[in-house]
């Protein structure tokens, strides 16, 4: 175990989004840490879900709901007594927000509020990470790397969403957090992959249901450039985080960026050429983009280098080969050691680091 995540043994923690992707590994961390997790999400999508078929189930406390629900999660959370909560649960795909705009509102800003208007009172809590996303900033398509302090907004419905989600956790941190012992952040990571994920319109997941259907990747923009990063950096990122936040809430309490250094960042075509080394014989279909999508996303993290020491432990090539062992092998082998495996690798690469 990394000793400064030590904090979190026997702590109750809530993960809400526990049965998405990165919920999921999110979970897994937390309970070998030796957390108390709980979970509370909506049933998972497909039986091939990270969460299903590592069996998270039997692993950690899981509760099964809507965080549209206010009751329903106002209940919970007044149950558990969670000292931690990461709210990870979100309409996460910009595609579907088009056709569900609402739902996506409703998810992102009104789900948002429901957790930190049930928290409030809640006398057990230190400390709130609010996950929102990466496109919470007002993107004019130039190349230059996002600041926590850089305008919020979106052209798009997801976008906008989660620039709401931002407001409305910077308005409930100032009117109601400001003088209790409870932190609260939010977290902009940057597009991450890894196994487990199955969601439909994101590249890796579409690049593994293309190889196993023997059909043509189909992409939007394979020019377009993108923060990439393996799930783990940022979850590495939210638990250094947390730990900050318990010792100092105010110091720590606010927004914070996750995401590569601007050398890593690289466009969708050579992640897919990368990727493609792994699954032979992908066919590429570029396809004209009928959603609005930016060319350019990129994240200053040096807030995170600077005052957590957060940076990303895993190269290019680690990355992808972290990606494809998972879904090359989760059949045949057990995916749940698959992924304790590769936490434990990431943890001694970050010892190594320290040396």
């Amino acid at each position: 175990m990394i000793s400064n995540l030590s904090v979190f043994k026997n702590k109750k923690v809530l993960v809400t989004g526990s049965t998405g992707f990165k919920g999921s590994w999110l979970c897994i961390w937390l309970d070998l840490l030796g957390a108390d997790v709980y979970g509370f999400s909506l049933k998972p999508i497909t039986k091939s879900d990270n969460f299903v078929v590592s069996n998270l189930e039997k692993k950690i406390i899981q509760k099964y709901g809507n965080i549209n629900n206010y009751d329903e999660i106002s209940s919970y959370i007044r149950e558990v007594e969670p000292e931690i909560i990461f709210h990870l649960a979100a309409q996460p795909i910009v595609k579907k927000a088009y056709f569900e705009p609402l739902e996506t509102i409703y998810s992102n800003i009104n789900g948002t509020a429901h957790i930190l208007e049930a928290s409030k009172n809640q006398k057990s809590l230190r400390a709130i990470i609010n996950v929102t996303s990466d496109k919470c900033y007002l993107n004019h398509d130039e190349d230059k790397p996002f600041k926590e302090q850089d305008p919020l907004g979106g052209k798009d419905i997801y976008s906008a969403s989660k620039a709401c989600a931002e407001i409305i956790n910077f308005a409930y941190q100032n009117s109601f957090y400001k003088n209790t012992r409870c932190a609260i952040s939010s977290v902009r990571a940057g597009n991450v992959i890894g196994g487990g994920d199955w969601q439909e319109d994101r590249i890796v997941p579409d690049l593994v249901r293309s190889y196993e259907e023997k059909k043509s990747l189909k992409i939007r923009m394979p020019n377009a450039i993108r923060p990439w990063q393996h799930v783990l950096e940022p979850i590495y990122g939210y638990l250094l985080l947390t730990q900050k936040m318990l010792e100092n809430p105010t110091m720590f309490s606010g927004p914070w960026n996750f995401g590569p250094s601007h050398n890593q960042n690289i466009s969708v075509n050579e992640l897919i050429n990368m990727l493609s080394l792994k699954f032979d014989g992908i066919s590429i279909e570029v396809e004209n983009s009928d959603v609005f999508e930016t060319t350019y996303l990129r994240l200053s993290s040096e807030k995170a280098r600077n005052l957590l020491g957060w940076k990303n432990v895993l190269n290019e090539n680690e990355m992808i080969d972290f990606t494809a062992e998972w879904y090359i092998n989760f059949r045949e082998k057990n995916p749940y050691n698959i992924c304790v495996n590769q936490i434990k690798h990431f943890e001694e690469k970050i010892e190594l680091r320290k040396t």
